[in-house]
């Protein structure tokens, strides 16, 4: 059993309290959700704080609440499993409680949050290591421990002068795909972006949030009648693993089929998720068939380009791209014929 380290931990009971103790930690503060994420960076030496702000205790940032006007909303600290099995996500969102399914397994559901989700450590095959294994490589932009004969290093893709690190979060593909938007707070006040808004192209530092902020609860908008969603997920192993590939797809169809809105969204394949409008321009005022279904799965795939820093081949992952944006598409298209012909 590798142990922790010590660090000031603090328990807040409001969400005030949770935001006076991260501003006076001048920025040596993490935020303890589920713990399932930070924990075992803190035991390898990945992340390093001295103080940490668990929210475990703010009952405001626990509820799930729909209304045909304001659309879905989910407090930041609402579990993976509370989410799958809430009615309202089921009823109106399926493709939402699905994602939220899909992550690891039972025990981690159970624990991990939507917020931890979201704001979940980009990844990658030469970082996430012992600090051992790491120094044994001389360090790396995301270590911040820079070698000075060769300055700025990422080992995943040498030739590029910031680090690579894997986009991790489950969710936030699909959340992204049906517009979701983030409630932010710090002690300067509140603010609401959307939420691929939260994320840079940036492996070292991927989210945009400012010192203190903390994100309390994300929206939804109501689902438009004709609207499809989808989540679609590759891993070497059914629980456990983190994906290699995932997809969020949301569409908007009118009665003959014919595509009115497309996002498409591709995680777990560059620093950020990527949202791939070439793809989307393809299908907009185009009827949905098996033709152009292949034609969009074709672009989406053109359009990325993994980084080399997780176990399975870049060629294989871009080709799964391909598969797994065929397949959501192809249940859309099952979905809606059924719909319109009932």
């Amino acid at each position: 059993m590798i142990p922790l380290p010590r660090f000031e931990l603090h328990s807040p009971k409001t969400l005030a309290e949770a935001i006076a103790a991260l501003a006076h930690s001048n920025g040596g503060a993490n935020i303890l959700a589920g713990g399932t994420d930070l924990i075992a960076n803190i035991k390898h030496g990945v992340a390093k704080p001295e103080r940490v702000v668990w929210l475990g205790k703010l009952p405001e940032m626990r509820a799930i609440s729909f209304t045909p006007e304001l659309g879905l909303r989910i407090g930041a600290m609402c579990t993976l499993n509370e989410i799958a099995a809430s009615s309202s996500v089921q009823q109106y969102y399926p493709a939402i409680a699905e994602a939220a399914n899909s992550v690891a397994s039972p025990a981690i559901r159970n624990c991990a949050t939507l917020g931890g989700n979201l704001c979940q450590d980009t990844r990658c095959f030469y970082y996430n290591q012992s600090e051992f294994w790491r120094s044994a490589l001389g360090g790396c932009i995301k270590a911040r421990i820079l070698p000075a004969s060769n300055g700025a290093i990422c080992h995943a893709t040498p030739g590029l002068a910031k680090c690579a690190a894997v986009f991790c979060s489950d969710l936030a593909p699909l959340l992204i795909a049906l517009s979701a938007s983030v409630k932010l707070m710090n002690q300067r006040g509140e603010r609401t972006i959307d939420l691929a808004e939260l994320y840079r192209d940036d492996g070292a530092n991927h989210l945009t949030l400012q010192p203190g902020e903390i994100v309390t609860e994300v929206s939804i908008p109501t689902a438009e009648p004709n609207q499809f969603s989808v989540y679609k997920k590759l891993r070497d192993r059914r629980s456990i693993d983190f994906a290699l590939v995932n997809v969020g797809l949301n569409i908007v169809l009118d009665s003959e089929l014919t595509c009115r809105h497309a996002k498409i969204v591709i995680g777990a394949v560059q620093s950020i998720p990527v949202e791939i409008q070439t793809a989307e321009a393809i299908f907009v005022n185009h009827r949905l068939t098996t033709e152009l279904i292949g034609r969009v799965a074709e672009e989406a795939a053109s359009a990325v380009t993994p980084v080399p820093n997780v176990d399975e081949p870049v060629g294989y992952r871009k080709r799964m791209v391909r598969v797994l944006v065929e397949r959501a598409l192809s249940e859309i298209w099952s979905r809606a014929s059924k719909k319109s012909t009932s």
